[in-house]
């Protein structure tokens, strides 16, 4: 159901942004891979990707969550790190996605989350 709904979203009459915030939130409640699997797809879209700022805040907002992040941090893992494509050509939002505002990884240790 929860990649249903997600691939739904980027049918919707949305702009992309509002689309990916859309998909975003269905991770509230079914926090499934499959929710990011879509948000990837709508992004690989060669004509009309979605907006980087937009895509990357939505994940960096997930990690800093006080909530279960295993979808996220899967999706970052399997689509981001061990993809060739994306892993060759990596975005710069994607560093501030993923650091705090020291430079440090969030989730390293003695790095706290930020509200």
């Amino acid at each position: 159901m929860a990649r249903s709904w997600a691939g739904d979203v980027f049918a919707e009459d949305l702009d992309a942004a509002d689309q990916v915030r859309l998909a975003f939130g269905l991770l509230d409640p079914f926090n499934e891979y499959w929710v990011t699997c879509e948000i990837r797809v709508a992004n690989e879209d060669a004509k009309s990707p979605l907006p980087a700022d937009v895509l990357w805040d939505g994940y960096r907002r997930r990690l800093e969550a006080d909530q279960d992040t295993e979808a996220i941090t899967y999706s970052l893992w399997v689509d981001r790190f061990e993809d060739h494509f994306t892993s060759a050509t990596p975005s710069p939002r994607f560093s501030v996605a993923t650091s705090t505002d020291g430079g440090r990884a969030i989730g390293s240790p003695g790095v706290t989350r930020v509200r």
